[in-house]
């Protein structure tokens, strides 16, 4: 089952070290380096723990490692925003109600730092896989040099269909030119 959920395994690599990255830099800016209040960094620590587990499940959960991201578009950033959204209210979830509640930190993680993490965690999983898209777009473009120019008949789904094929299959020799 991991095998076939776990498609993109270099961006599962990558989450792994961006994530808990994101987590501490959402600290040191709210606190303006290193130097935390006594208590901050157990406190940090925990969190971390306890949200790393809750991210990595909701990504899990999105299919963000089950999508084919040089074919990414719209719908797929969406589903990366959504995720991130999810995960930056269930990290106030944790951080500011259920650890302090049981007890695990002396004090809420502050609000700040929770905000920050989610908008850390949505430029960790959006920007490798954008890039992914984004450098796959280039090369198609680089590679249709001396391609035939073609229009594409019907502008609706399966247009958009085609041209993708086309754009990521060089062999074709084929370059959209419209619709």
């Amino acid at each position: 089952m991991l095998r076939n959920g776990l498609r993109n395994r270099h961006l599962f690599a990558l989450d792994l070290l961006s994530l808990p990255l994101a987590t501490a830099l959402a600290h040191v800016v709210r606190f303006e380096g290193f130097a935390w209040p006594p208590g901050y960094g157990l406190a940090a620590l925990v969190y971390l723990a306890a949200v790393f587990p809750l991210k990595l499940a909701l990504m899990f959960g999105f299919g963000l490692y089950r999508r084919l991201w040089r074919f990414a578009s719209v719908a797929d950033l969406e589903a990366i925003l959504a995720c991130a959204t999810l995960s930056g209210v269930g990290c106030l979830v944790v951080g500011g109600f259920l650890l302090p509640e049981a007890g695990l930190i002396p004090h809420r993680v502050p609000l700040s730092v929770i905000v920050l993490d989610a908008m850390f965690t949505a430029a960790a999983l959006a920007l490798p896989r954008l890039q992914v898209r984004a450098l796959s777009s280039k090369r198609s473009r680089t590679a249709h040099g001396g391609a035939r120019p073609v229009l594409i008949a019907g502008a609706g789904a399966s247009g958009m269909m085609l041209l993708r094929q086309i754009q990521v299959s060089p062999s074709l020799g084929l370059s959209p030119v419209g619709f």
